[in-house]
């Protein structure tokens, strides 16, 4: 379960976090890797830890909490960071394209990666995955007063109320220009003129921002957020070579590759926190019954080997052996080295360990 967490105001304490060298668990085991050490009295907040499922490269960033002062900290790829606002979304990569909200007795302020804007009396970011960051990233959308109208600042910089829609669009390189007409049914780019396939009596949807956007290669993606029969609509469309592709309910647009992609097979770089990617499976109890359990349950590639994690056991299973001392807080599978990877925490130690599997 995905979840974002609201930060408290704190100052920032200076931590020696020094990792140490991985190390086997014996002949054939597990290797053992220490991201943090946690200062006293601090520990996981709420089981907060997010990576990059990536074992070579390996990314991740958590919260600890003090729990005599209950003061909060962001420790990003190991260094504490003073912060005190709501991510919207987290770069394991470049902490500065990290996307948060702070709430002030002034008013409401953004930060992304083109500096921080605010006060208003209301403001939130418009993205809706990681894979779209790079042009939604910098977009949000703010009111100045609480019956005032909706503003948009764009990923360009340029702005505009909602209501009346966007209709003049540059590439980000200046080299190609769209414009949509008739009241987003007809769009122009670069002077080619291409009927948009919307149903007769579809109507603009102006409670979101025009979701349009045009690349250096002159192909452009556009959500048409529309009301038909009283019933709202999206219809994704991505214009390339001069055709017009209307994208199935199958697909998704991967705004990394530019291009379309299968759904659930877009490129993905970082996540928003969540309490584990654990799920529920039938576990055989030990009087031999089936029961429905909790926990983490990998294959490897070959599907030879098999992880295997429950909350009633302080140690996780691989091929039916046990290892370790305690249970694992994130568990994944490594698709690209072969290995599962499993986090733990032991003591004040957040704790990496990781097995891989030659065929």
């Amino acid at each position: 379960m995905k979840q974002r967490i609201v930060f408290l105001f704190f100052s920032m304490i200076l931590l020696a976090s020094v990792p140490v060298k991985a190390q086997s668990m014996g002949p054939g085991g597990p290797m053992r890797k220490v991201l943090f050490t946690m200062q006293p009295r601090e520990e996981l907040f709420y089981g907060e830890f997010i990576c990059n499922f990536n074992l070579k490269e390996g990314r991740w960033a958590c919260y600890v909490v003090d729990t005599l002062t209950q003061r909060v900290t962001f420790v990003w790829n190991g260094e504490r960071k003073e912060d005190a606002g709501v991510f919207e979304y987290i770069d394991l990569s470049r902490y500065e394209s990290s996307i948060q909200l702070y709430y002030t007795d002034r008013g409401e302020y953004i930060r992304t990666s083109e500096g921080l804007f605010g006060p208003y009396y209301s403001v939130y970011s418009t993205i809706s995955s990681d894979n779209d960051v790079d042009y939604k990233g910098k977009r949000f959308v703010y009111k100045r007063s609480e019956d005032g109208d909706a503003y948009v600042h764009d990923q360009d910089g340029k702005e505009y109320r909602m209501e009346d829609g966007r209709t003049e669009f540059r590439s980000a390189n200046g080299k190609h220009w769209a414009e949509l007409l008739q009241g987003g049914r007809r769009l122009m780019i670069d002077g080619l003129a291409f009927e948009l396939p919307l149903p007769y009596n579809a109507k603009m949807n102006r409670s979101y921002p025009t979701d349009l956007f045009l690349f250096d290669n002159g192909s452009c993606y556009y959500n048409v957020h529309m009301l038909v029969d009283d019933k709202w609509k999206d219809m994704e469309l991505f214009i390339s070579g001069g055709d017009i592709r209307v994208l199935r309910e199958s697909e998704s647009f991967d705004f990394i590759s530019k291009d379309v992609r299968a759904r659930n097979s877009a490129s993905r770089r970082s996540y928003f926190f969540h309490e584990s990617f654990a799920s529920s499976f039938t576990h055989t109890n030990q009087y031999g019954e089936e029961e429905e359990w909790y926990g983490y349950r990998l294959r490897d590639r070959s599907g030879k080997h098999e992880f295997l994690s429950t909350w009633d056991k302080n140690y996780v299973e691989i091929d039916g052996k046990a290892y370790g001392k305690q249970s694992p807080i994130l568990a994944y599978f490594d698709y690209k080295d072969n290995a599962f990877v499993w986090i733990v925490v032991e003591g004040r130690q957040l704790v990496q360990y990781s097995i891989k599997f030659s065929v």
